[in-house]
């Protein structure tokens, strides 16, 4: 008589999947980008100018002394950041650097 482990498989968390727990966690756009962010990223959502818009709050994920991705957070949400979302960004920092390291 053989037995099969009920195991259960999870595949990794892609960076979208992050991204869109981030976006609904914290009720505002979150965007995860690999590589370090560039200059523009401040001023340009979805490749057209946020004009009298906050800037993003972006949150640089290193691994080994190299940016390898970074995540944009929209400011301009229903309410303030809590100290409670600034650990959830944390959380997702270790998250996509897992996700980019595996």
């Amino acid at each position: 008589m053989s037995t099969t482990p009920n195991a259960t498989t999870t595949s990794p968390a892609t960076l979208q999947d992050i991204a869109d727990q981030l976006t609904a966690s914290l009720e505002r756009e979150v965007r995860i980008h690999e590589g370090a962010p560039r200059p523009a990223d401040d001023r340009v959502d979805a490749g057209r100018p946020r004009s009298g818009s906050t800037p993003p709050f972006v949150v640089t994920v290193e691994g080994g002394g190299t940016a390898l991705a970074h995540i944009s957070v929209r400011m301009d949400g229903p309410r303030p950041l809590s100290p409670m979302d600034f650990e959830a960004l944390d959380v997702a920092s270790a998250l996509v650097r897992d996700a980019l390291s595996g």
